[in-house]
């Protein structure tokens, strides 16, 4: 008898969950929400006022960095750089003129993520198995391979 009244619950929460997830997908068909937004009900922090305050600070020639903490202080409102520099890049995109107060105009502004590694990277580089058969020779001082290693504090190496 125990086992028939588990399998009834389990059927009956799985009838319930399916119920819950048509309806969610009917909320946001109809709202144009994803169900993950009507979660977390975010507010939208870069409004009129903080666009004329940002605005106002980038024309006494404060970097953005300087107008989100002050930002942050004046009206309790933490908002990061990357949004400022986005509010600023869109300006220009209409035709603004906001991009001009930013200290460094001539750089062209870089997202900080998602960036590739191309350090150490030896351009046109040969890999050591197509070498020329002549090297194995050695016959040259550019043929001989050797390691660098150099002591503490740059003191002595061989």
């Amino acid at each position: 008898m125990p086992n028939q009244w588990v399998e009834t619950n389990q059927l009956f929460l799985e009838n319930y969950l399916t119920i819950l997830a048509k309806e969610a997908i009917a909320i946001s068909k109809t709202t144009g929400l994803l169900t993950n937004d009507i979660k977390k009900n975010k507010a939208i922090k870069l409004t009129d006022c903080v666009k004329n305050y940002i605005s106002e600070k980038l024309k006494e020639y404060w970097s953005p960095e300087q107008i989100m903490g002050r930002l942050e202080l004046d009206k309790k409102i933490k908002i990061s750089t990357e949004t400022a520099y986005r509010f600023v890049l869109q300006d220009k995109a209409v035709g603004g003129a906001l991009y001009k107060y930013l200290r460094h105009q001539h750089k062209k502004y870089r997202k900080r993520y998602g960036k590739n590694n191309y350090r150490g990277r030896i351009p046109n580089r040969i890999d050591i198995d197509e070498h020329p058969s002549i090297v194995d020779a050695r016959t040259r001082i550019g043929d001989w391979e050797v390691d660098l290693v150099i002591g503490k504090g740059h003191k002595g190496g061989f």
